[in-house]
């Protein structure tokens, strides 16, 4: 897996796969849907991650309670600092907000969508939100919604398509 240059972002906020298993099932669905296929392990892809942004940029990533350790080690070897840690549940699934290199206030609610969206009407410095895991653009209507400018990647093609149908 390699990333390419992306246009200035002020902000990464992004939902990783939650572990290996959630890893091997999208690797899974992206041989169905496309041919292609990958081979990456969760180290490889929070690695990545982590080297996607200096240690200046505020980054939320959105992690599984469980295996969120991982996420934290690897920011911190590439000078990441966590700053706060926030649990969530979002359809019965608990999950951690960890926000790294800024401190920043989320907005206290139970809808996800809300959650991105408040959070960034506070946050006047952040213009444009990369977000490398883009899936099928839950992040990107959140943050399109806040008024702001999303980037989004995604490896497979067919969720990519529906990426792009949100931004045009």
């Amino acid at each position: 897996m390699e990333w390419t240059e992306f246009p200035a972002y002020d902000m990464i906020w992004t939902d990783p796969p939650w572990e290996q298993k959630m890893v091997n099932f999208f690797q899974t669905i992206m041989k169905r849907d496309s041919g292609k296929e990958a081979k990456n392990t969760i180290t490889a892809i929070i690695t990545q991650l982590a080297m996607l942004s200096d240690n200046k940029k505020l980054m939320v990533v959105e992690y599984s309670i469980t295996g969120h350790e991982l996420v934290v080690d690897v920011m911190k070897k590439y000078g990441h600092t966590l700053k706060a840690k926030h649990q969530r549940t979002y359809d019965k699934r608990p999950f951690l907000v960890l926000i790294f290199n800024q401190d920043i206030d989320l907005f206290d609610t139970k809808n996800e969508s809300e959650l991105i969206t408040k959070t960034l009407d506070k946050l006047e410095n952040i213009n444009v939100v990369f977000d490398p895991f883009a899936g099928i653009g839950f992040t990107a209507k959140a943050v399109r919604k806040a008024g702001k400018k999303y980037i989004g990647s995604e490896i497979n093609p067919h969720r990519f398509k529906r990426l792009e149908a949100i931004n045009k």
